[in-house]
């Protein structure tokens, strides 16, 4: 990285169940590396995919000047295109999804027949289900 530059900031998403205290040891190599994590916290199964992207918008926040990049883990990377889809105003950058259920996922499709899944999946259901088929605008997203 180039010291007069600011460092890059990098947006790291977590995913179902968890919470930004899982991507803290990414955050960590992340800075070592010459990049500026910084860690969305949401409550993953409270809302539905519509109201974590609105958070997480609103999490980002607006005039930024360096490269901006996204990390998802598996639901964050639903979270993160969905942002991303109403977002036009964001600086560019890439977007790295780890896991993310873009198709929806078999798992949550199947427990919808267990008792208690309701329950376990919360408002996040439909989206696991579902998955999420946008695309992140103007960002380079690169997959395995």
């Amino acid at each position: 990285m180039n010291a007069s530059q600011p460092a890059p900031k990098v947006i790291l998403v977590h995913g179902l169940w968890f919470g930004s205290w899982s991507m803290a040891l990414l955050a960590r190599r992340l800075r070592k590396a010459g990049f500026e994590p910084r860690r969305f916290h949401y409550r993953t199964t409270r809302a539905g995919l519509a109201e974590h992207a609105l958070a997480l918008s609103r999490f980002i926040g607006s005039g930024l000047d360096a490269p901006l990049h996204f990390v998802a883990h598996s639901m964050g990377g639903l979270v993160t295109l969905k942002m991303l889809d109403g977002e036009s105003a964001l600086p560019s950058g890439r977007v790295v999804l780890l896991g993310s259920p873009l198709q929806g996922s078999l798992a949550a499709r199947k427990s919808a027949a267990l008792p208690g899944s309701k329950r376990l999946l919360g408002a996040a259901r439909a989206a696991l289900e579902t998955g999420y088929n946008g695309q992140p605008g103007r960002r380079d997203a690169r997959g395995p």
